[in-house]
């Protein structure tokens, strides 16, 4: 028959974790939410065995076991109690109630199984033999009166000593894991403290030898650690820096600007600043991005301000965009000069034509006057001179010639202007020559006058110079710069209180020019910085700080240098010095071709009708002349007649097909005429022009230029003679 237990449980959870137990093993389980539903349940349930719990509301554990022992009369139903109490109070007090057993939470299955299997096998011996004993004991103060048999007295002290063993034995293997742990916790820590060592040392090295500014700030900015680099871009001692706050090194009209950003810190844990500038000890600021981080720390939290100069990616920066537009520039340039010089090629030889058929006319008009005067009547010649006063034909040729000769200096006046311009936007490419200096000057003086005559009187006092080898382009562009810096130190509106002054001598061996102005004058402090690249002190948009510093290199380049003498109020001279011998060397020129045959045929090719009669006019006196309007028009000209011409006179730049692939064609289906091109161009604009005319063994002229060269180039290609 099963064993029938009553187990005494107020947790729904452990009562239900025995009950499946105890039915697994084949026991009949009974639950009892309560000490009082026990002992309702007790009389009538013929139950094997009391399984209870001490620690319940209402009746108590160690209450059940006495009321079924004593008032119940079931002193023969085994009681085991369960508790989680190990005190030896708790076990006295076990055997004053009668229980026959306890087990101690948290509790072994196999345990609690051999507890229950001991109390069962031992119920019938004590049926038996019932010596039972009863004591009173003074424990702790209390009376207790103990009736019970010495098996369940014996069952008790074993039970708590296996307790007592097994807890013992807890303990000892806690200890053992308690020393093994402490063991690994000093281990741990040495390697932690090391650790710390070796990052506390990483930490100082990184912060002291690193490129960057740092700093590190309490949440209201005072700085509590700084770097190396942070203590050299304020120009202060670490110590000096620890303290202060911020913002203090930060620019006056941005510190609001950090103050907002650093405020958002808590919300976004980081962030980032650009070109925010901080101030030196000596007043100079230095532009930096910076990137602030916070940083949990104890008691507070901690701000990393990392701040990189970044003035010299800046000024790199302004350099490439300053390069560009200068680039730009050039090629402004260039387009300008090309379109200006096709207009002013044809204009000066038309006035040259004009000029040349006015002669005639003036020395006809001298002739018969001549001879009127010697031969006609005494009235013929009052007639004759009446009509000459009346129609002032004099005064109209005398007129005429001089609009002429007038008309001719202005267009070569524009043709000077325009080879400076050309000269000047291509400097860097411009190949060495031998240079005039007086004439270098003159041409910028050209260039830069419109600045100055609203500013100052100009004056010249240009000695005798020997030639030099340089680049005419480059030396143009360091005396323009030093024109338009003297124009620009002095204010407009009365030029003639003013005066800009060039005066150029040799000293040995020496070239020295000077360019004196009546300006306001350079002040002592920022006289040593005038040639650092991108340092100006003009107004924004007014000056981009490269002029000095480019002309400073370009002399330095030819083995010169550049002298700076200026007072405030007492205007300023900059010296140029330039070495006789420039340690340049001109290209090797190739030897002259051969003069081929007298040309008879010539085929004259632009793009502009205008130039191609203003040029027909000039060389058909002296050829005989095709023209054709552009490239394409030349190419079925060519391949009509075979190429049967003893020259080609060709524009460089047209478009569709220009003076470059006519080139390429004509070397192609006639290689003999291929050296007997003759390219004219008004401003080789783009790369690939100034390429092929680099490589280009056949001569060619740069307009505006004199007919008579036109003539003589035809003349030495063709073989032919003008006459």
């Amino acid at each position: 028959m099963p064993t029938r237990v009553l187990l005494v449980e107020d947790s729904p959870t452990q009562a239900e974790a025995l009950k499946l137990l105890l039915e697994q093993h084949g026991y009949v389980v009974t639950g009892a939410a309560s000490g009082e539903e026990a002992l309702r349940l007790v009389p009538g349930g013929q139950f094997d065995l009391v399984l209870s719990d001490i620690v319940m509301p209402g009746i108590h554990g160690y209450e059940v076991c006495r009321r079924i022992k004593t008032d119940l009369g079931l002193r023969d139903l085994p009681v085991i109690l369960l508790t989680v109490l190990g005190d030896p109070l708790d076990i006295v007090r076990g055997l004053e109630c009668g229980a026959d057993n306890y087990v101690t939470k948290p509790y072994e299955p196999e345990k609690l199984l051999g507890r229950i299997r001991l109390v069962l096998d031992t119920k019938a011996l004590r049926r038996r033999v019932k010596p039972r004993l009863g004591v009173t004991v003074s424990f702790l103060g209390r009376q207790l009166d103990i009736t019970s048999e010495k098996e369940q007295i014996l069952d008790l002290l074993i039970a708590t000593f296996e307790d007592v063993v097994r807890t013992n034995d807890k303990l000892r293997a806690s200890q053992a894991q308690l020393v093994e742990a402490h063991a690994q916790l000093e281990t741990y820590s040495r390697q932690m403290a090391v650790q710390a060592q070796v990052s506390a040392e990483k930490y100082w090295t990184l912060m002291q030898h690193a490129t960057d500014a740092i700093f590190v700030t309490d949440p209201s900015g005072r700085i509590l650690e700084s770097n190396a680099r942070a203590a050299a871009l304020a120009g202060m001692k670490l110590d000096d820096l620890l303290g202060r706050p911020f913002t203090e090194f930060v620019l006056g009209d941005e510190v609001e600007y950090v103050r907002v950003q650093f405020a958002k810190l808590p919300t976004v844990r980081r962030l980032e600043a650009a070109d925010i500038h901080l101030r030196h000890a000596d007043g100079h600021l230095v532009c930096t991005d910076l990137v602030a981080s916070l940083v949990p720390a104890d008691p507070h939290p901690l701000v990393f301000v990392v701040a990189r100069d970044v003035g010299q990616r800046n000024r790199f920066e302004r350099q490439a965009v300053e390069q560009e537009k200068l680039a730009l520039m050039g090629q402004l340039l260039a387009g300008v000069a090309h379109e200006i010089n096709n207009p002013i090629s044809y204009v000066l030889a038309n006035l040259e034509q004009l000029e040349g058929e006015a002669q005639p006319i003036i020395q006809i008009l001298a002739a018969l006057r001549s001879w009127i005067t010697d031969n006609a009547p005494a009235e013929e010649r009052r007639r004759f001179d009446g009509m000459m006063a009346a129609s002032r034909l004099d005064h109209a040729v005398e007129e005429v010639g001089q609009a002429i000769r007038d008309a001719s200096d202005g267009a070569k006046r524009i043709r000077e202007i325009v080879r400076d311009l050309k000269t000047l936007a291509h400097p860097d490419g411009e190949a060495v020559a031998r240079v005039n200096l007086n004439a270098v000057i003159e041409s910028a003086i050209h260039v830069a006058y419109g600045e100055i005559k609203y500013r100052a009187a100009l004056e010249r006092d240009l000695g005798e110079l020997p030639e030099i080898i340089a680049s005419p382009g480059r030396l143009t562009q360091v005396f323009l710069n030093l024109l338009l810096n003297a124009a620009q130190a002095i204010e407009e509106g009365d030029p003639a209180a003013h005066r800009i002054r060039v005066r150029s001598r040799r000293e040995g061996q020496w070239l020295r020019v000077d360019v004196e102005d009546t300006g306001r004058g350079i002040p002592p402090e920022v006289l040593p910085k005038i040639f650092e690249s991108f340092f100006t002190t003009k107004p924004v948009g007014t000056g981009t700080g490269l002029g000095l510093s480019i002309s400073l290199g370009i002399v330095r380049d030819l083995g010169g240098d550049i002298k700076v003498r200026s007072a405030p109020g007492q205007g300023t001279t900059v010296t140029v010095l330039l070495s006789a011998d420039t340690g340049k060397q001109l290209a090797a020129r190739e030897a002259a071709a051969p003069v081929a045959a007298v040309a008879r045929k010539l085929l004259l090719v632009d793009d502009e009708s205008y130039i191609l009669r203003a040029y027909g006019r000039v060389l058909g006196k002296h050829h005989e002349m095709t023209a054709a309007l552009g490239g394409r028009q030349a190419i079925e000209v060519l391949e009509r007649t075979g190429g049967n011409f003893d020259a080609v006179v060709c524009d460089l730049m047209m478009p569709d097909v220009d003076g470059i692939d006519l080139h390429g064609w004509v070397k192609e289906r006639f290689p003999d005429l291929e050296h007997r091109m003759i390219f004219v161009t008004g401003g080789a604009a783009t790369l690939r022009a100034r390429e092929f005319l680099a490589t280009l063994s056949a001569p060619w002229l740069e307009k505006p230029f004199e007919m008579e060269q036109l003539l003589h180039t035809v003349a030495e290609v063709a073989g032919s003679s003008v006459g």
